[in-house]
């Protein structure tokens, strides 16, 4: 049954605004949905009710749309996770750098080749301080370093790829 001027019945009465701009249920917010559902049951026609099989079908769809948002808010819950792991790894990995020759690009696109001397996190990302042999040490973001060199031993030459 629907709702509207055939009914007799005046929904801007109740409260209700017509959802007329929408294309689909899919559209609706779990509180339109349920005022929606609540207004066409309270105005519907007592001799002509609703059939069992559409309101089953309109109860079966807000548990979906429920299901879907707790479904979403579990991967935005997901995603924040996996971006703080990374994230910490990506520390613990730099700050195995320290005293270590690297090979990396700034994020000018300059290569830069140098002992890191610390790290620190700008923004988002973590950051390496190389000694490039400049007069302050050059930042080079984590992920812009391709080379990591051990640093050698005394007595011994060279130093290993690590």
């Amino acid at each position: 049954m629907e709702i509207g001027s055939s009914s007799g019945v005046d929904i801007t009465a109740t409260g209700f605004e017509p959802f007329s701009e929408l294309q689909d249920r899919s559209q609706l917010s779990h509180e339109e949905f349920l005022r929606l559902l609540l207004v066409q049951i309270s105005t519907q026609n007592p001799l002509e009710p609703m059939d069992d099989e559409k309101m089953l079908n309109q109860m079966l769809s807000l548990q979906q749309m429920n299901n879907n948002q707790r479904l979403v808010q579990t991967m935005e819950t997901f995603s924040v996770q996996f971006e703080l792991m990374r994230f910490q790894t990506e520390f613990v990995s730099a700050a195995g750098m320290i005293g270590k020759s690297v090979k990396g690009e700034t994020a000018l696109g300059e290569e830069v080749e140098g002992e890191v001397l610390r790290i620190s996190v700008e923004g988002n990302q973590v950051v390496c301080w190389v000694d490039a042999g400049q007069e302050d040490p050059v930042p080079i973001p984590f992920n812009n370093i391709f080379e990591v060199q051990g640093v050698p031993k005394d007595g011994e030459e060279g130093g290993g790829d690590t």
